[in-house]
């Protein structure tokens, strides 16, 4: 949980922005690509440039293998089929393509290679393994996603391997070769938020200029067609294969790369450990993160009050006892019937009386009483009257369901309020 805090305290919001010229893109430690700029809740489509669509197939017991539909590639597409059985790659580019009747099989091996288009268009190839595997490899077509853009307007997506040359959105390209990873990218209600410290992020170049610059070519192994308008094939040999003959393959991927032709992937440049910055070997270790703030301890509400800030109450003065108190001069009673005009007697000919109205609950308290009244030389009683509906006061103990309100309480006896 602790981690999971300091890494939201170390985030820094961006405002998203949606205009495709602020498209930036940047390479994730996780393997993740990020594209922000792009328009909230948007789907994309996502083309890993630089890689050729690959299909499995198996040829049928003639040794004919049905390429692709009507439709399925376009003119001038390069194709290749490897032949797994023998370790063989062929290629050709789909221009001038005979048509011919493809004739059903029956079991009989066509030794022939060659390549044509039955009359609904469809491309077919023979003179392979009879029911063996295949492998289809579109060069000039990349494998595509359909990605939709969150709120922030960013998308991400991860990267398997081999990975592509570049990512193509809109007609715009980022390159990976060469790009340096950082931290991570989030989503909170609607804001984006990049780890710090934040990454190199990359604009993208034309995608057109850039598939120029980076066509897919046949494999160094290749075996490549020559197709005349007749409609014979003849077959290349391999420029690098010293066996064009042979049923294998001694090419070797380039230095730097790894692999087998003609999967050959270039490794990405090393980068630094998870928690540190820089370039390798000059691996930096950020500075340790501030202490979090300290807690505030919660709000209290005075002595001698209740509830919670800053709606803080001062306790009524109620009496420890009975139902009459006294503080400061002031006489306080409870158990009164609520919200009635109240008169408290201390005295004779009225000297000493006190009124006012009680409350929703029956507290009431008199101001300025007399505690020093006397009757006839004694200390006096007191008595607490309510006003009747037709202006004249009667005794509280006569009010309906208040008999037991005291009818005289002597001042004396009367303590002070808690």
């Amino acid at each position: 949980m602790l981690k999971k805090l300091l890494f939201i305290l170390t985030l820094i919001a961006l405002t998203p922005t949606s205009a495709l010229a602020q498209m930036q893109g940047y390479l994730g430690t996780d393997g993740y690509f990020h594209i922000k700029g792009l328009q909230a809740n948007t789907k994309y489509t996502i083309d890993l440039g630089g890689m050729p669509i690959i299909k499995a197939a198996n040829s049928n017991s003639c040794g004919i293998l049905r390429i692709a539909a009507s439709g399925t590639i376009k003119q001038s597409d390069r194709i290749e089929i490897k032949d797994e059985k023998l370790n063989l790659t062929y290629g050709f580019t789909n221009t001038n393509i005979p048509i011919k009747e493809t004739a059903k099989c029956d079991g009989t091996i066509k030794a022939e290679r060659e390549i044509w288009n039955d009359d609904k268009g469809t491309t077919y190839i023979s003179g392979l393994s009879p029911s063996s595997a295949q492998t289809i490899r579109l060069l000039t077509s990349a494998p595509t996603r359909n990605i939709r853009a969150n709120i922030c307007g960013f998308l991400s997506f991860k990267l398997g391997e081999p990975r592509p040359g570049a990512i193509i959105i809109e007609n715009q390209a980022f390159v990976l070769s060469g790009l340096q990873s950082g931290g991570g990218i989030a989503c909170r209600k609607g804001k984006l938020f990049v780890a710090y410290p934040a990454p190199v992020l990359v604009a993208a170049v034309s995608a057109v200029t850039w598939r120029s610059q980076n066509p897919i070519s046949f494999s160094s192994n290749t075996r490549i067609a020559s197709i005349s308008g007749g409609g014979g094939t003849s077959w290349s040999p391999p420029p690098s294969n010293p066996n064009p003959g042979g049923g294998g393959s001694s090419a070797t991927c380039p230095t730097g790369t790894t692999g087998t032709p003609p999967d050959c992937v270039t490794p990405p440049p090393p980068t630094c450990p998870t928690g540190t910055t820089g370039t390798p070997p000059n691996c930096v270790a950020p500075p340790p993160p501030p202490p979090p703030p300290p807690v505030e301890p919660p709000a209290t509400c005075p002595t001698g009050t209740t509830g919670t800030p800053p709606n803080c109450v001062t306790p009524k003065p109620t009496p420890v006892s009975g139902r009459m108190c006294k503080y400061a001069g002031t006489l306080v009673a409870i158990g009164l019937p609520p919200n009635k005009e109240l008169l408290a007697v201390a005295s004779e000919h009225g000297r000493n009386d006190r009124y006012a109205t009680s409350d929703s609950g029956g507290w009431v308290q008199f101001d300025n009483f007399n505690y020093n009244a006397t009757y006839e030389g004694d200390p006096a009683s007191v008595v607490v009257q309510y006003k009747k509906d037709n202006g004249n006061w009667e005794n509280v103990d006569n009010y309906p369901g208040y008999s037991g309100f005291p009818n005289f309480v002597y001042i004396p006896s009367i303590g002070p309020c808690k």
